[in-house]
Parts: C-alpha cells; structure tokens; sequence
C-alpha cells in the first residue's frame, strides 16, 4: 500500500521537513494569494464585503479541541491519500486541484475556496516534485490546523460571534 500511496520505506525524515517547509511556506502564500484575490473580487463586486460564515464553518469553530484534532489528522492522511495518492496520478494536479476545491465547495466561503484551491496546487505540485505522499499530509496538516486552531476562532472572536 505504500508504494500505491508513494509512501517510500526511506527518507521520510526528509520527506517531513520537506512537509513542514511547505506547509508553514504554502500557507503564507496561500494566504497572500487569497487576500489579494479577494480584494480584487470583492472591490469588483463578485463577493460581498462582509461575508458571514457558513453555518458548517460556525460548527467547525465551536467544536472542542480534540475534535478539531481529529478533523485534522483525517482530512490531512485521507483527503492527500485520494487526492494526491490515488486521483492526481491519474488525472494531474490542476484536475485534482479543482475536485479538491469542488469537495470543500460546501464550507460555503468564495475566500476560503481560493485557499483551498491555491494550497492544493501548492501540495499537488510537491507530491509532483518529489513523488511523496508524506510531505502533502504534513502541509495540508498544517494548513488545517492553523485554519482550525487559530484563524477561524481569531476571526469568530473579532467579529463578536464568540466561537471559542
């Protein structure tokens, strides 16, 4: 299952520094890209201005922190397993990349799908580069936990919904 998946029996020390490099990296770029994406579209008019959080966001905030834990590690080893493992080799990293975006289409949020969409080309294009599953899971672990730990309630708290 692992030379399925990519998962080589070596250099996987390498293969998480690598994941850590490009999840810290990919996030702030994710994030830079978003921003300015969403400012254009919404000085556009294509997005509001003031979006409110999709009710499955809301939840996401709410929950407690070993549940957020447990969306993380899963989404982090089963979504880069499909996606990366299994469906870019078959289909490519931009295909990919828009099924992966299309599946995170229910969170309910035009910036958020534009994150979603930039750190998964992002981690397409590392697992492309180093044919290694392990870095993506690193990268998309980090991405999902900075968005679950920290951003998400930063931005609940700020807007005075209060989600902990």
């Amino acid at each position: 299952i692992g030379e399925f998946l990519n998962i080589p029996r070596r250099g996987n020390g390498q293969a998480i520094l690598i994941g850590f490099a490009v999840g810290v990296g990919g996030w702030l770029f994710t994030l830079s890209v978003a921003l300015m994406i969403g400012l254009i579209l919404t000085a556009s008019g294509l997005i509001p201005k003031n979006p409110q959080p999709s009710p499955m966001v809301a939840w996401m905030a709410a929950l407690p922190l070993w549940k957020k834990g447990v969306i993380v590690l899963s989404a982090m080893t089963i979504e880069e397993a499909f996606f990366r493992g299994w469906l870019q080799k078959r289909v490519g990293v931009i295909a990919s990349t828009a099924l992966f975006a299309l599946a995170h289409s229910g969170l309910g949020q035009p910036l958020l799908l534009i994150g979603v969409s930039v750190i998964s080309l992002v981690i397409g294009f590392t697992f492309y580069r180093t044919k290694n599953l392990i870095p993506g899971i690193i990268a998309h672990g980090i991405f999902d936990a900075v968005q679950l730990f920290v951003i998400i309630p930063v931005v609940f708290k700020m807007s005075g919904m209060g989600a902990s």
